[in-house]
């Protein structure tokens, strides 16, 4: 892939460039080994609200997006089992490494 491929990629499309937002809430797994954060985006003047969704690993305490949506500004976070979470009505199996970001 090309060096101009990858900065669009990065500039663009990539997860780690949402905004990290105001804590709104901390739901941990039933097992206590996954924690999901929700935090409250808000990109001012260019960029409406959203909500980013954060796995952290309770025991190495490493941190990756699983959930962005943009035009959200609550979230409803339920653990359907050990390795599968709902957020906003989409689940997804961390264990797998599901993701769902929603950008327009």
């Amino acid at each position: 892939m090309s060096v101009f491929g990858v900065s669009i990629y990065y500039l663009f499309y990539s997860p780690n460039r949402f905004p990290h937002g105001t804590l709104m809430k901390s739901v941990e797994s039933p097992d206590h080994q996954y924690k999901v954060n929700i935090y409250l985006t808000n990109g001012g003047a260019t960029m409406d609200f959203g909500i980013r969704g954060e796995l952290e690993e309770e025991r190495t305490h490493y941190r990756r997006n699983i959930y962005w949506q943009y035009h959200e500004d609550k979230a409803t976070v339920l653990w359907v089992n050990n390795n599968m979470v709902s957020i906003n009505g989409h689940v997804l199996d961390v264990a797998k490494g599901q993701t769902y970001f929603w950008r327009p």
